[in-house]
């Protein structure tokens, strides 16, 4: 068989691409000879490329903010109310709304002994509502990525055709290792 590209034998009359096996073709002066189709297959592979790294660290940042809130206290008001009044049995103390009543009783000496109510302390309770302004220091942290990008041969492009492989490589050989992060 004549393995000259340019020798005109070489390209057979008879000769279809589409036939799926050998096609025996008699040639002028010759015994039969015998052609091999070939048909060429794609195959498609994947590989990673290191297109750069990316660091993320944070970073602490204070803001100043005022807290408000409401502060409720009870405060009491204590009035004395004079009463000079005589009464047989000391009385116990009372509530009238929200004023307490407390007696204070006194024993005078006289001709006869009399109990004389002298006084009534009222205790009255109130609340009272103050707001307040209090600066207070919150913290935020915030997510900062930095990428760095890997270092090409000049003029090389990000979809360049991958470099030929050696005969007998694998497609899926693992990736070259990557140089250490600086911290």
């Amino acid at each position: 068989m004549p393995t000259d590209p340019s020798d005109p034998g070489r390209f057979t009359p008879g000769f279809h691409p589409a036939a799926a096996e050998p096609v025996a073709v008699p040639a002028q002066g010759e015994v039969e000879q015998v052609l091999p189709l070939v048909e060429e297959t794609l195959s498609v592979s994947k590989r990673t490329v290191e297109l750069g790294t990316v660091r993320v660290r944070t970073v602490m940042s204070e803001r100043e903010e005022v807290a408000r809130a409401d502060l409720f206290r009870h405060a009491v008001h204590v009035d004395r109310v004079p009463i000079n009044r005589e009464v047989d049995t000391v009385p116990t103390p009372w509530e009238d709304g929200d004023t307490l009543v407390i007696p204070v009783v006194e024993e005078v000496v006289v001709v006869e002994k009399r109990l004389i109510l002298r006084e009534e302390i009222r205790v009255q309770r109130r609340r009272e509502v103050e707001q307040i302004a209090q600066p207070v220091r919150l913290r935020a942290m915030d997510a900062v990525v930095e990428r760095h990008a890997a270092a090409r041969p000049a003029g090389a492009a990000l979809n360049a055709a991958p470099a030929a492989r050696p005969a007998g490589a694998a497609l899926n050989a693992a990736p070259a290792a990557r140089p250490e992060e600086r911290r």
